[in-house]
């Protein structure tokens, strides 16, 4: 399959409407239930209107281009305060002046973005094996205009090899996974993978403060190749990763490896 990214060459920006829902998605606060409103209320009324996108928005410090129709895009596009709040509030206060963050999984860069924006010392690598989404990536790298974020074409795995990367075409992109039979009516591209600890030795990384895993299912694979092999002071100060419940069964089944680990 070829991924078409001529949108990239029209993007504009957010009509008023479209911007008026924004402002209200930004009013939201964290409280259960409320918190659905941009996801379950503003973002089907913004595709009704037909204000699909892509536009290039101020994300808290930061511009990104979205397409609001998109999952994690649309609560980027309406509600980015509430977006992964517990997690990165939590590690932000946390993470070094000159820390290193490995974003995997990192779709088209927000997390990235938020620690290079806070810490322009530090150095972020930004792993997306989706080549139409990395060159959203890429882009949203560039029009903020940061030198300290490395984006990284690849995918994780446990091994050096190729695979087939099933796309989430019902506006979840972001759900794209390397696992067979997740995703059935979608379509599939081969890209390239390999283990953590490789890109890791590619990269010349010497320390690791934050490594966050959001690669829909793989973790397992990659955490077990990395742990067997990397040397301690690799080991990452934290990690943030999606708990799957077939996950957390394998955490649970392996607890006393994972204890031997640290």
């Amino acid at each position: 399959m070829k991924i078409n990214t001529n949108h990239l060459f029209s993007i504009q920006k957010p009509p008023f409407l479209s911007n008026c829902l924004r402002f209200i998605g930004r009013l939201v606060p964290n409280i259960k239930y409320i918190r659905a409103i941009p996801n379950r209320i503003l973002k089907p009324i913004n595709s009704l209107l037909g204000f699909r996108g892509p536009y290039i928005v101020k994300i808290d410090e930061f511009y990104m281009c979205l397409l609001p129709e998109e999952c994690v895009d649309g609560n980027l596009y309406f509600s980015a305060h509430l977006y992964d709040r517990k997690e990165i509030l939590f590690l932000l206060k946390r993470f070094p002046k000159d820390g290193v963050l490995i974003d995997a999984g990192a779709y088209k860069g927000y997390w990235s973005l938020k620690f290079a924006c806070r810490y322009p010392n530090a150095m972020i690598y930004a792993i997306e094996p989706n080549p139409y989404v990395f060159d959203v990536l890429k882009f949203n790298i560039k029009i903020n205009g940061y030198k300290n974020i490395v984006p990284i074409n690849l995918g994780l795995s446990d091994n050096e090899e190729e695979l087939y990367l099933h796309l989430n075409l019902s506006g979840n992109l972001g759900g794209s996974t390397f696992r067979e039979g997740i995703i059935i009516n979608g379509d599939k591209i081969k890209v390239k993978v390999a283990p953590l600890l490789k890109i890791i030795n590619e990269f010349n990384i010497e320390k690791i403060d934050i490594l966050k895993l959001d690669i829909e299912g793989f973790e397992p694979r990659v955490l077990s190749k990395f742990f067997s092999q990397a040397p301690k002071h690799l080991y990452p100060k934290y990690i943030v990763l999606e708990m799957h419940f077939f996950l957390l069964l394998i955490f649970l089944m392996n607890f006393k490896k994972i204890i031997e680990w640290f």
